[in-house]
């Protein structure tokens, strides 16, 4: 006879081994799933089968929190969200808000509750006395949502709107650089006039065109002055008044033009005192140097017969060449100076070749 206790008709099974498989499947398919957001995890699996299937796979129980809107008694509860504490509901805590159920930072114009230590990582301030929103703080400006230090030429009331860490201060409502430093690219650099150099390092520390290492500090070259870190040529620049420009004492402002005061003349960018300012004992006039000799009527010094004065030496005068080569004929390329003009050189070709066609004395060709 069929005893249902001891014996199992046709088409029975074990309820047992079938629940254990469907536990071993689920927990397989529980693997299987992404881990987040935490809270899905909770309204899936009750607190105490979370932890026991936690500890079953070898996972950290923390999975087993609660996320963003779950149900809390304590803060630990919430522990598995970043930033996050209990308000009977996992919430964000001040200064955060929620994004894709996590916390993040606060930014600008967000509603918020005054706490600068958090507010201040990214240069944030709660303005509790008015708008309750997030502003950067004394000192940045919003850009693409985030807060960056003020630069030149931004507005400001005081010097606080103007970093001096960034070498910056107000002056007329306007963030400036400081004393010794330069606007490149919106922010201060250090002057290159002033700093401090040597003979190894003037390649790469004075690095303004015209300018040099002298007594170990960078400054212009002589002829030069320095406007705002820039080394300008003083000789032919702007200037006002009718006095020496700044930085050549022997020099005068004519027409907002500088120029070379009256018996100096410009030489290596520099007013150099012309040779006829010369004083000297004639006959021989040793003071004057090469090509010149001592008027004996000024006892100042000219140039000889044949040379004309370029500030304080004598050259050749234009047009005199020697009458022979060294072959001894008339060769037009050996010439006392150089060519000064393009119809200079020509009025000496036109010379030759007449000369050469109408085989004249060569000798007495001069143009």
């Amino acid at each position: 006879m069929y005893n249902p206790r001891t014996q199992k008709r046709p088409g029975d099974y074990n309820a047992v081994p079938v629940l254990g498989a469907w536990i071993v499947a689920f927990m397989f398919k529980f693997r299987q799933t992404k881990l987040t957001p935490k809270s899905q995890i909770m309204n899936i699996i009750p607190w105490t089968g979370c932890q026991l299937i936690a500890v079953l796979l070898g996972l950290p129980d923390y999975i087993c929190c609660a996320g963003l809107g779950s149900s809390c008694t304590a803060a630990t509860e919430c522990a598995n969200v970043a930033n996050a504490t209990c308000k009977t509901t996992c919430q964000c805590d001040t200064a955060f808000k929620t994004v894709n159920q996590a916390c993040v930072l606060n930014g600008i114009n967000d509603t918020c509750t005054d706490d600068p230590n958090r507010l201040s990582a990214n240069h944030l301030t709660c303005d509790t006395a008015n708008t309750q929103k997030c502003q950067c703080v004394q000192g940045y400006k919003p850009k693409a949502g985030a807060c960056i230090p003020n630069a030149v030429n931004d507005t400001c009331k005081d010097a606080a709107d103007c970093l001096s860490t960034n070498h910056l201060t107000c002056a007329t409502t306007k963030c400036q650089c400081d004393t010794g430093y330069k606007p490149h690219a919106g922010v201060c650099i250090k002057n290159v006039i002033g700093k401090s150099c040597t003979d190894a390092t003037v390649s790469t520390v004075c690095t303004l065109e015209n300018s040099v290492c002298t007594s170990s500090v960078c400054a212009c070259k002589p002829g030069f002055k320095n406007n705002a870190d820039t080394c300008l040529k003083i000789i032919g620049g702007h200037c006002t008044g009718s006095v020496a420009c700044p930085g050549d004492t022997h020099s005068v402002c004519k027409n907002t033009l500088c120029e070379c005061a009256e018996h100096f003349g410009e030489k290596d960018n520099v007013c150099t005192a012309t040779l006829d300012s010369k004083q000297c004992t004639p006959p021989k006039g040793t003071e004057c140097g090469a090509n010149a000799e001592c008027d004996e009527k000024t006892n100042t010094c000219r140039c000889s017969s044949g040379f004309k004065m370029s500030v304080d030496t004598c050259v050749a005068e234009s047009g005199g060449i020697s009458t022979k080569s060294v072959y001894g004929v008339f060769d037009p390329f050996v010439t006392d100076m150089t060519f000064r003009t393009f119809m200079d050189m020509m009025d000496r070709l036109r010379c030759f070749l007449l000369c050469f066609i109408l085989r004249d004395n060569f000798y007495s060709c001069v143009p």
